[in-house]
């Protein structure tokens, strides 16, 4: 019974999105419902720790990248002008790169199938995001 609830909300869904002019409006509205429905299936198809499960996971594993790309970005471009100073560099940025290394590893050690499903679920955005930004240019 619920399945069938959320099937046909994501018709509504569907059917109101499909009806709206394309304009900058249409897609916030488009967004917000999506986000709205996605939001629903999530919450209603499990329980609120495993959700937590995927979204930390991901969160981290981004939170990884951001920390090395500090140090990428000083290595790679030495002379850049920095519009901010970052505290206690290069000591502080490290000591936050090998927690977050550390527990994007324990993650996949104590919970390795909610780790991969956050990662499948990051993956699957890729083809999106590859469409989307075809026509646009990188300054």
């Amino acid at each position: 019974m619920l399945l069938v609830e959320i099937g046909l909300l994501a018709v509504k869904i569907y059917a109101f999105v499909s009806s709206l002019r394309f304009s900058d409006e249409a897609y916030r509205a488009a967004g917000k419902l999506n986000k709205a429905a996605w939001t629903i299936i999530l919450v209603l198809s499990g329980s609120f720790d495993a959700l937590t499960d995927y979204t930390i996971f991901a969160i981290l594993a981004f939170s990884t990248m951001l920390g090395a790309s500090l140090f990428l970005h000083r290595i790679r471009r030495p002379d850049a002008e920095r519009a901010y100073r970052t505290f206690g560099y290069p000591l502080v940025p490290a000591l936050f790169l090998l927690v977050t290394v550390w527990l994007v590893i324990n993650t996949l050690m104590t919970a390795p199938g909610q780790a991969l499903a956050g990662l499948g679920l990051i993956a699957l955005g890729v083809p999106f995001y590859w469409y989307w930004s075809r026509g646009t240019t990188r300054t």
